[in-house]
């Protein structure tokens, strides 16, 4: 428990997501890990600490090849890859986790075509990200876009995260109301809907509109 909650306060800074999803688990004291000080580095957490700064700059670096290629982070991707030393699987794990990719490799060249974006952060390392959307991972990132949008929707209403209530989606396009449909039941989860329908009632309590992939969307919460 020490360990993952020193490994929290460190993630923070740079992977504020998963760090305090890693504080609360292990039961963390404050209400937030971002409330908590810098821990003291002792000399056996030297490793720790530089492995952590390395991670740091690949997630910054793996970000600033999203951007560049204009490709939000909810949006997932198939790999990233890395050249130089390899990471101890936990560190990937969070590698992947902050860039939102389904493998991170390390490889002894970066790879080449038109699908990859590449960046050498010095003599013997480099990163690489693989741009290419499938519609598998563009109806996955239509999701997590779909419940941002409700978990915004529940703020502006000012319900807790204990709250199930009912929540409303509509959308014109058929291809999208279908993703939905096929993921109702993760989305449902997620949200902690007490119901999901794919039509507004005429009464709500709050509701956001936005648009996904050029297409209008709305969602709306109702009263428990």
């Amino acid at each position: 428990r020490h360990v993952l909650l020193t490994l929290s306060k460190l993630l923070a800074p740079f992977t504020p997501f998963f760090a305090e999803n890693v504080y609360s688990r292990v039961g963390g004291p404050m209400e937030s890990v971002h409330l908590e000080s810098w821990p003291t580095v002792q000399p056996t957490e030297t490793k720790l600490v530089d492995a952590m700064r390395n991670v740091r700059s690949l997630v910054e670096a793996g970000h600033a090849l999203r951007e560049q290629s204009t490709i939000r982070v909810r949006q997932p991707l198939s790999q990233f890859v890395i050249t130089g030393k390899k990471l101890e699987p936990g560190l990937a794990q969070i590698l992947q986790e902050e860039l939102n990719v389904k493998e991170v490799i390390t490889a002894k060249a970066l790879p080449t075509g038109r699908e990859w974006v590449r960046q050498e952060l010095s003599a013997e390392s480099g990163v690489a990200l693989d741009t290419t959307i499938t519609d598998e991972l563009r109806y996955e990132g239509w999701v997590r876009e779909l419940i941002r949008a409700v978990n915004d929707v529940r703020k502006q209403a000012k319900l807790m995260p204990k709250d199930t209530v009912p929540v409303f989606v509509a959308t014109d396009n058929e291809t999208i109301r279908g993703v939905f449909l096929h993921q109702s039941e993760k989305i449902a989860t997620e949200v902690r809907a007490s119901q999901l329908t794919f039509q507004l009632p005429e009464t709500r309590i709050a509701e956001k509109k936005f648009v996904l992939d050029g297409v209008k969307v709305t969602v709306a919460v109702g009263k428990a």
